[in-house]
């Protein structure tokens, strides 16, 4: 039985639920998808990336890899420029629950994560070239300024 709790004793840390990711493609081939990103994982742990960070890597990679998996492609080595444009493609015309399309920050942000999983895999010699350096990211939409100076203010 545990006794009262003092001023003095530190309260734990919230524990947040990690979610569980399921593999794609075979977890245990050392070439495969599945395998270079939870060694990538293991890489930002190790370069102090933050947890948030690390979770949201994991899951935009996840979802490159299953589309990567529904066309046959199991190996980093597989992959080109011309199937990292039509994932690119995928993001413009996919359609959520609610039938709204991504914005174009999430589609930058798949394309961010992907292009840095490639850029590790090939710093670290997974693969001999990335073909993810040269692709272009959707262009940002540029928002007006909502509050507007009047002629006083700007005098």
């Amino acid at each position: 039985m545990k006794g009262p709790r003092n001023n003095n004793t530190p309260t734990p840390p919230k524990r947040t639920r990690k979610k569980v990711l399921q593999p794609v493609g075979d977890p245990d081939d050392p070439r495969g998808f599945w395998h270079l990103m939870q060694k990538h994982v293991k890489w930002l742990a190790v370069h102090n990336y933050s947890e948030y960070t690390i979770e949201t890597r994991q899951v935009y990679i996840r979802a490159f890899l299953v589309w990567a998996h529904d066309r046959g492609l199991c190996y980093p080595t597989e992959v080109t420029k011309p199937i990292l444009e039509a994932f690119q493609q995928h993001l413009f015309h996919y359609r959520k629950a609610n039938g709204d399309p991504l914005s174009w920050s999430s589609q930058s942000k798949h394309l961010i994560d992907v292009r840095m999983f490639f850029e590790y895999l090939a710093k670290e010699n997974h693969i001999p070239f990335n073909p993810a350096s040269s692709l272009q990211l959707p262009k940002q939409p540029q928002k007006l300024p909502k509050a507007i100076l009047t002629v006083d203010e700007v005098e």
